[in-house]
């Protein structure tokens, strides 16, 4: 029963319990003998099972005997864990000494991302309490959702209902906080924002922490979410009132929260300082990164507001790193979305697509709900996808109309239009997204709205869109900002200023990881040269951009650009970029980790496989490939 009750690898407090209980070490012998155990470095069961069937079948007061001497045996200071564990399960009854315990162990396990761990530990000790049986409960149940079990947290959160007292506040509004976020991971947004600007402000002036950890889930509600009970500006009126934002050393979370609060009040020069700031300091601020959906969701929200490439895609590349080496499986398929955005710009679609195959995956072995094709409209647009992209922008303007979702597909559509120059539809498109000034979304539309409006004809609505951008991209300062506002300016310009401006656009976005604005700018550049007859000129650029097209598979955009290129009188076979569709999800995710360098070993440990498994894969796509060494696989995925 002692053994049984032991972790398998910790022999030492094996033999220390059975001292305590006066059982010799040749008590194993008849064991061993019968098979039943096994003596080599450890001593272990022959089987798992056999180990289950003894502690199962074994009554009440042994196993509560065995766990009292492994507790009584274990380090208090290297193991405080598993002691606190074992004398939660010696235990009669209430005992709140116990509990206590087990919260002190609950947080050691927090600190080195043992989150299931935490989960355990914090049940255990409702179980055991006299008093705060609820809030533990509670606590308990945020743990479940960083692993992606929104179920488990749900579970939890009903066990604790009962224990809610209506004469504790901030125990309420911790329990409409972690109700609130189990609703955010299963996508049901419903009255969320309402019911947790409720919460914060039930704990603004005792507990100003606790209100600004409820209103970031806020604010992720009101970016991503329809509006439905409470309008952006409203949010962001309410959250700047509140006495718990004035904290004296913000974290980047306060950042960001402030940050957003003052964009959607209206006040863009502020806040975009303050997300700037935000971006800068997510580096060394951790306790962000654990707050599970938020991190990389919102810092992509503010690299598109600031036009800032690097900051956006290294904070989603550390949130990812972390939330791989805790196994936040539920934040993790939304940093994968996020850093599939950062591919699909760099030009790297095989990556992107990669990115996204295995964030529906972790969705699926989560029990989150499917996205469906909603996640792919931006990659399908840039890949002229056009039946599919459509049908899935559909459904997210139909379910999140006036959301920053709904305006993020409507500027898919918007790209997708403009690669396939049906100018009025796009502009249209992204005419919305412009007046909606939804934050995230608008950032996108607006370079693609001066350049549609243009080319229809509809000058009153391209220097809207210029004026706008005029104000925001110098506020930035960025490459990227300043080179699509350079563009922009020279669609509009005079031919005596718009080769300058043109030039300046290739010159600042060629700093930037974004690929495929730069291939758009050449494209630009490229037909405003062959319509001044500079065909010469023209071929120069308009071939560097259908390189840069037809390479990141950008089909539409590449179409669109042999036949300009075909105009200047050169011939351009078309080109099709098919590497990618012959492989299957899994073997293009671990051909990409293979082309980035990752060893056999670090690709098992993120894509959670086995390293046979990676290999098998990658002899099946070196095969595909006609390809021998990784040297080419790098080449072949550029």
């Amino acid at each position: 029963v002692l053994l049984s009750a032991t972790p398998p690898e910790d022999a030492l407090l094996l033999w220390r319990a059975a001292d305590e209980l006066g059982v010799p070490a040749k008590a194993a012998d008849a064991a061993i003998s019968a098979g039943v155990i096994t003596r080599s470095r450890l001593v272990e069961f022959r089987h798992p099972l056999i180990r289950s069937a003894v502690y199962r079948g074994a009554d009440a007061a042994e196993r509560r005997r065995a766990h009292a001497a492994l507790a009584a045996a274990g380090d208090p200071v290297h193991s405080p864990e598993r002691r606190a564990w074992h004398r939660a399960e010696a235990t009669i009854g209430l005992d709140d000494e116990v509990a206590g315990e087990l919260d002190t162990a609950s947080e050691l396990a927090r600190a080195r991302g043992g989150y299931a761990e935490r989960a355990a530990l914090l049940a255990k000790a409702a179980q055991l309490s006299v008093a705060g049986r609820g809030l533990r409960l509670v606590e308990a149940a945020r743990a479940p959702l960083v692993l992606g079990d929104p179920a488990a947290a749900q579970a939890m959160l009903e066990q604790a209902e009962p224990f809610l007292s209506a004469g504790d506040p901030v125990l309420r509004a911790r329990a409409l906080h972690a109700r609130a976020t189990t609703d955010i991971y299963l996508d049901r947004m419903g009255g969320v924002l309402t019911r947790l600007l409720a919460a914060a402000d039930i704990v603004a002036g005792t507990d100003p922490a606790l209100a600004r950890s409820i209103l970031m889930e806020g604010l992720l509600a009101a970016l991503c979410g329809d509006h439905d009970s409470v309008a952006p500006r409203e949010f962001g009126a309410t959250v700047l009132a509140s006495p718990a934002v004035r904290s004296v050393d913000p974290t980047s979370a306060d950042l960001l929260l402030q940050g957003f609060a003052l964009r959607v009040d209206g006040d863009y020069p502020r806040a975009l300082r303050l997300l700037s700031a935000a971006l800068d300091a997510m580096g060394q601020d951790r306790e962000v990164i654990e707050h599970g959906v938020r991190p990389a969701t919102l810092a992509g929200y503010a690299a598109e507001e600031a036009w800032d490439d690097v900051g956006g895609s290294e904070a989603a590349a550390l949130a990812e790193a972390h939330e791989r080496r805790i196994g936040a499986l539920g934040a993790l398929r939304f940093t994968l979305v996020v850093r599939s955005t950062w591919e699909l710009r760099a030009g790297r679609f095989a990556a992107a697509t990669a990115c996204l195959d295995e964030a529906e995956d972790l969705a699926a072995v989560v029990g989150q709900p499917l996205p469906g094709q909603s996640w792919r409209v931006e990659l399908m647009a840039w890949s002229g996808q056009e039946a599919r992209a459509r049908a899935a922008a559909d459904v997210l303007v139909r379910d999140r109309a006036n959301g920053g979702l709904g305006d993020w597909a409507r500027y898919c559509l918007a790209l997708l239009e403009i690669s396939l120059g049906r100018y009025a539809e796009a502009a249209a498109c992204a005419r919305v997204a412009f007046d909606n000034d939804n934050a995230g979304a608008v950032s996108r539309a607006l370079p693609d709205l001066v350049e549609a409006a243009v080319r229809c004809g509809d000058h009153r609505t391209a220097k809207d869109a210029l004026r706008r951008l005029e104000e925001r991209a110098p506020l930035a300062g960025t490459p990227w900002a300043l080179g699509l506002l350079a563009r922009s300016r020279a669609l509009m310009a005079d031919d005596d200023q718009a080769e300058a401006l043109f030039g300046e656009s290739v010159a600042l976005l060629g700093r930037t990881r974004v690929r495929t604005e730069l291939a758009r700018t050449h494209l630009l550049y490229g037909e405003w040269l062959r319509r001044r007859r500079r065909r010469a000129d023209a071929r120069a650029e308009l071939r560097t951009a259908y390189e840069m097209f037809a390479r990141m598979g950008a089909a539409a955009f590449a179409e669109r650009t042999r036949v300009e290129l075909m105009a200047t009188g050169e011939r351009a076979q078309r080109r099709t970029v098919q590497t990618e569709h012959d492989l299957t999800p899994q073997e293009r995710r671990i051909a990409g980790l293979a082309a980035a360098g990752a060893t056999n070993t670090e690709i098992a440990t993120r894509l959670f496989i086995t390293q046979s498994t990676v290999e098998y894969h990658l002899n099946k796509v070196f095969r595909k490939l006609d390809i021998t060494s990784r040297r080419q696989l790098r080449h072949v995925l550029r």
